[in-house]
């Protein structure tokens, strides 16, 4: 959040690390390099124009292996963003991603 000190941030991350908070809102930039093991569910509040960013949100859960969810919540207004979501994720089935 853009009112928290870059200390609360490392914080609060930590608290989630340790399992001692179960939910963590994060924008995109606090989502950069992060890699938490136990990640199983992320929501979209708001669809992302470029597919890319959307592809790195949901690969915060799921990973090595383990089960994940995502889930986005969507508005007739992100049709094209979706569209472009779908295209990605099915070139990159097409070449075995």
């Amino acid at each position: 959040h853009g009112d928290m000190t870059q200390r609360q941030r490392e914080n609060a991350l930590r608290l989630f690390k340790d399992g001692k908070v179960r939910i963590v809102v994060a924008t995109d930039v606090a989502s950069r390099g992060l890699d938490i093991k136990g990640v199983g569910v992320v929501i979209n509040y708001h669809i992302p124009e470029d597919p890319e960013v959307y592809i790195h949100r949901i690969g915060r859960t799921g990973r090595i292996g383990n089960y994940g969810k995502a889930y986005s919540l969507a508005t007739p207004e992100d049709s094209r963003a979706l569209w472009r979501i779908k295209k990605l994720k099915e070139n990159q089935k097409s070449l075995g991603l």
